[in-house]
């Protein structure tokens, strides 16, 4: 296995433990939730196994949040950063229908550096 491809199999992994904590499920809860074998859930959440397209929206829906938002990078709105905070405030002026259109344009910068 590559370097890279294992590295992306564990951001996905703690991305995934950090909004499940986030909604305060256990791993047996989110697991169950999300329709997947509890084992194996654990190893994408360790990083020890790729999730399929199909897994990453299951447990997107049982966190409640969409496909995107579940493999978006970097820290989460709302944490104890200043960085979190300066983003939740200023997606709080966003109308919710343009929530979505704004995180698209700000990855996109992103991608640019």
């Amino acid at each position: 296995m590559s370097v890279q491809r294992q590295e992306i199999m564990t951001t996905i992994g703690n991305r995934i433990r950090e909004l499940r904590h986030r909604c305060a499920f256990s791993q047996e809860e989110l697991a169950l939730r999300s329709g997947l074998n509890t084992s194996y859930f654990g190893q994408v959440e360790r990083g020890e196994k790729c999730p399929t397209v199909d897994t990453i929206y299951k447990i997107a829906e049982a966190l409640g949040v969409s496909p995107t938002e579940l493999l978006r990078t970097g820290p989460l709105p709302g944490n104890n950063s200043a960085y979190g905070r300066r983003i939740e405030e200023l997606l709080a002026r966003v109308p919710n229908d343009k929530v979505e259109n704004v995180l698209q344009i700000f990855e996109d910068m992103v991608d640019l550096f």
